[in-house]
């Protein structure tokens, strides 16, 4: 049986970090990609990177695994090939969940038109 003590202990140390850092929110999409296009769509969307996503201003581009932008408000969005599948995936985290869904649909926006 577990110290309720220790359990208080841990709901405030969670309560603290949440109060500290906020919440962070995560969520993902596919976008159909022939798997011959993937290097293709990869190489096109390095010369169109934005300045701003979703309104914010790219701080950062990570180009470790396909192309992470960072955003000046710490959230960020990543897009890539699928490994498996004919896809790319597009990835974000934010704050909230309605600025994940607007960082998902602003991924989307900018490969679906190089495939």
């Amino acid at each position: 049986m577990a110290d309720s003590g220790s359990e208080r202990t841990k709901t405030r140390d969670v309560d603290d970090l949440l109060a500290e850092h906020g919440e962070i929110h995560q969520g993902k999409v596919s976008v159909d990609c022939p798997d011959d296009r993937k290097t293709d769509v990869l190489d096109a969307l390095e010369d169109h990177i934005p300045d701003a996503v979703a309104g914010e201003p790219v701080a950062d581009v990570v180009t470790v695994d396909g192309f992470k932008l960072l955003l000046d408000d710490g959230s960020w969005t990543l897009m890539r090939p699928s490994g498996t599948e004919p896809k790319l995936r597009v990835y974000a985290e934010a704050g909230s969940e309605a600025r994940v869904d607007e960082l998902l649909d602003a991924g989307r926006d900018l490969v679906q038109p190089l495939i």
